[in-house]
């Protein structure tokens, strides 16, 4: 596992509820390098009611200050230089 980066407290609201996360921010590296060359591929997680699979998917970090989506708010700070 990669060194602990941050720890960010995230307080939310999603579809009127409100929510409540913190999120570990590491830097890591992925140990199939493969998966560096793809634009786009599926992860599957394991958990307790069966697989999940999530659509993954390389972004450029100028692409999030220009409007697109990234969350929790203060992780655009970390990934800026």
């Amino acid at each position: 596992m990669g060194h602990l980066v941050a720890t960010i407290e995230n307080i939310f609201t999603f579809e009127g509820e409100p929510g409540h996360e913190i999120c570990l921010v590491y830097e890591c590296s992925l140990r199939d390098e493969r998966l560096y060359e793809l634009d786009e591929w599926q992860a599957e997680e394991m958990t307790s009611g069966g697989p999940l699979v999530h659509e993954v998917a390389w972004r450029r970090v100028d692409s999030f200050a220009s409007g697109e989506p990234l969350y929790p708010d203060e992780l655009l700070g970390l990934l800026s230089p």
